[in-house]
Formats: structure tokens, sequence, C-alpha cells
């Protein structure tokens, strides 16, 4: 499996998730960079246990990057702290922040996707039906406004943080994917938020039925959007994530396939 390959998964995938923005203000086109790529030499196939737990520090790949989605004008976006996941600690760190206001005559958004991943080094495991499972703690902090003009004015903003488990075929080139809800979610129209989290468990997890004879790769994900959008008029509207290190970061404290 060559790194390069796993990346352009990882995005692919980010793109196709992208959440409809809640706001109603249009759709937008993606403008975006992988931000890091760090990782281990690659290695022959290793051939696993009937039950396999990885902790850190992880074997592997580290990938981070962000993907911006801007509509309208009247925004701005920024990342402070670019994704990326440390193989040695398994923290995945970012701060990012965006902002819309109304300008012109049509509707303003922009949304950031921020994600890191762990892809694990090929590996073989025993035929029939396999269970991997990654559990992360998140610990983060989340700033929200949202102002509205006037009457019939829509100002809004929004935070989410996924989790996502994959098991790559690379005989065959398929993927199996899971398909857990968001880990943490909010939204306001008025007002403002402000919240810290503190070590919230996440868990995605996906089954397969795993061949003995091909060989596969491991992908666990963290993604996090923020979105502002506003309608034309005098509206404004902030969103802000600190997960930037020390105690506000995410940490993969395992992954387990059985």
């Amino acid at each position: 499996m060559s790194t390069r390959g796993m990346s352009e998964r990882a995005r692919d995938r980010i793109r196709s998730w992208r959440p409809v923005t809640r706001y109603g203000l249009g759709v937008a086109v993606a403008v975006a960079a992988v931000a890091l790529m760090v990782g281990s030499a690659a290695a022959a196939p290793s051939a696993l246990a009937a039950t396999t737990k990885y902790t850190a520090p992880y074997t592997g790949y580290g990938f981070g990057g962000v993907d911006l989605l801007p509509i309208g004008c009247g925004q701005t976006a920024s990342a402070s702290v670019l994704p990326q996941f440390n193989l040695t600690t398994g923290k995945a760190v970012a701060d990012a922040k965006d902002s819309s206001k109304s300008c012109g005559s049509a509707n303003s958004s922009v949304e950031i996707v921020l994600y890191a991943e762990y892809g694990s080094n090929d590996f073989k495991t025993s035929s029939g039906v396999h269970n991997l499972t990654a559990t992360w703690s998140l610990t983060l902090k989340v700033n929200l406004t949202a102002k509205s003009g006037g009457s019939g004015q829509v100002a809004e903003s929004f935070f989410a943080a996924d989790a996502e488990t994959y098991i790559f075929d690379e005989t065959n080139s398929t993927e199996f994917s899971s398909t857990t809800p968001a880990v943490l979610d909010d939204f306001i129209e008025s007002g403002s938020y402000s919240h810290t989290y503190s070590s919230v468990k996440a868990q995605s997890w996906v089954d397969a039925k795993l061949v003995k004879s091909h060989t596969y790769a491991i992908g666990v994900d963290l993604i996090i959007y923020i979105a502002t959008g506003v309608t034309p008029g005098k509206s404004t509207a902030t969103a802000s994530l600190t997960m930037s290190g020390g105690k506000d970061a995410a940490t993969l404290k395992s992954i387990t396939l059985t």
C-alpha cells in the first residue's frame, strides 16, 4: 500500500461525508490541500493474531488535512494549527475558526472540514467475519455566535465531530466502512454558545467478512466540521475550534481487530 494511495482515499471520503449544510444557504465547492502525512517505513504484510489490539505508539501512517468550502462573499477562515495525527502519542490536534457576514445580494457561507487519520501497515488475517473498533477520547473547545441583522434574515453557526473506521481490501480495492453517527453536534441560529468537551468517549466500528489470502489495511479517522452562514442584509456568524495540544486534544486510545 502506498501512502499516497491512502491519503487520496481519505480525502475522497471526507468530501463524500460532508453533511448537507443545515442552514440551506447553498452548496459549496471544495478548495483543499492535504496538510501533513507522516509515517513509518512500509513493511511486508504481517499475519495478525485472532485478536489484535493497537495502542500508542502506533506503527503505520498519520495524515492530516483541511478542506475549505466557501460560497458567496464576506467570509473569513483560518487554521492556526493544521490537523495532524501523532503516531507516538496517538493524539490528534487542530485549531481553526471561520466567520460569515452578509455581503451583497446572495447568501454567504463557509465551512472548514478538518481531519486526522491513522492508517496501518498492510496485514493478513484469518477468513471469516471480523470486527474493527476504534476508541477516542475527545477534549476540545467550541465557540459559536449568530446574529440576525433583522426580520427575515438568517444567521447560523455549526460544529460537528465524527469518528469513522475502515478496513481496506488491498487485493481487490474494496472498502468496508462504519456508519456511526456524529459524536458531537452543536448548532445555533441566534446568540452565542461556548462549551468545553472533556474526555468524551467516541467509538466507531465496522464488521467485515475477510479472506485469509487477501491483504488489508486499517483506517481510523476523526473529522471535525465548523461552519457559518448568513442571508443578505446585516447578519454575522462565527465558529471556532480549539484542540491544539496538551489537554485540548483528541487521543486515539485503542484500535481492536477481532
